[in-house]
C-alpha cells in the first residue's frame, strides 16, 4: 500500500507515527512548509506545493500512490478540492480526518460569520481584536483600520504586521486557559476572531473569553467536497487496517 498523507495538522503527526512502523505500508508525508517536527524515518517527507491540479494527478500517478489521506487543516479547501478532482480521474482511495467542530454553550458569547472580513460589521471602532485565523489570512482584515488588531505567531520570523493599526504577540504554545486570560486582560482585548478549526490545541482561548464573557466571531468552516470522512486518528488507522 503506497500512502500518501496529507499534513498539516497534529493528526497527520500521529498517524504519520502510527503507521511509520508497519512494513506493509510505504508512507510519503507531503507538508506545505518545512518544520521542526522530527517525522518517523520510515516517512519520505515532501515540502512544497504540488502546483495545478493536473501536476498533482500527474505526481500521484508517477509516485504509484494508491490511497491518500488527507489529514490538512480543516480550513486547508484548496488541498482538499484537488484531491476530491483527483479521485474522479485516478484509481484511488481516500479519506479526509476532519475533526469535529467547536459548539458554543449557553455561557459563550459567539457570532458566527461566513468570511473574516464579514467580523468588521460587528466589531465596534475602538475595539482591541486577537485574531486567532493565522498569519496568511491577515489580509482580510483591512477593513478592520478602526481597530487596534493583534495577532499572534511562532517567531518573530514572521515579518512585519500588514496594517499600521496592529501588531504580533510572540509565542509558539501550547497554550492555557491561565495563560489566555491574563494575555487579554493585560492587553484589553475585548474581541475574539477565531477559525472553527476545532481541537484541543485552539480551545482555551475560547475557555478564557468565555471567563472573562468576551465575545467571539468565529468563522464557519467553508463548504467540504465529496470525500469519506472520519473524525479521529484511530478511525483514519482503522481505514488503512481494513485495506491491507
Amino acid at each position: 500500500m503506497n500512502i500518501l498523507l496529507l499534513g498539516g495538522s497534529h493528526e497527520a503527526r500521529q498517524i504519520a507515527s502510527r503507521l511509520a512502523n508497519d512494513h506493509r505500508v510505504s508512507l510519503q508525508v507531503s507538508i506545505a512548509r518545512a518544520d521542526t517536527w522530527q517525522w518517523p524515518e520510515r516517512c519520505e517527507v515532501r515540502v512544497g506545493g504540488f502546483g495545478s491540479g493536473k501536476e498533482f494527478e500527474s505526481w500521484l500517478g508517477a509516485s504509484r500512490i494508491t490511497h491518500v489521506i488527507d489529514a490538512t487543516h480543516p480550513f486547508a479547501i484548496a488541498m482538499t478540492g484537488r484531491l476530491a478532482q483527483a479521485l474522479r480521474h485516478l484509481d484511488l482511495d481516500a479519506v479526509r480526518i476532519l475533526r469535529p467542530e467547536w459548539v458554543p454553550t449557553q455561557a459563550d458569547r459567539w457570532i458566527f460569520l461566513d468570511q473574516a472580513s464579514d467580523a468588521a460589521g460587528h466589531i465596534p471602532q475602538g475595539a482591541c481584536a486577537f485574531l486567532a485565523t493565522g498569519r496568511r489570512d491577515l489580509d482580510r482584515f483591512g477593513n478592520l483600520s478602526d481597530c487596534r488588531l493583534l495577532a499572534r505567531v511562532k517567531s518573530e520570523a514572521a515579518g512585519a504586521f500588514p496594517f499600521p493599526n496592529g501588531g504580533f504577540i510572540y509565542g509558539p504554545g501550547p497554550f492555557t486557559v491561565a495563560g489566555e486570560r491574563a494575555l487579554f486582560k493585560r492587553e484589553k482585548v475585548n474581541w475574539i476572531v477565531t477559525q472553527n478549526s476545532g481541537g484541543d490545541g485552539g480551545w482555551p482561548k475560547l475557555a478564557a473569553a468565555r471567563a472573562l464573557g468576551l465575545p467571539v466571531a468565529m468563522i464557519r468552516r467553508p463548504p467540504m467536497p465529496l470525500l469519506l470522512v472520519v473524525e479521529t486518528v484511530d478511525a483514519a488507522i482503522e481505514w488503512v487496517r481494513c485495506r491491507l
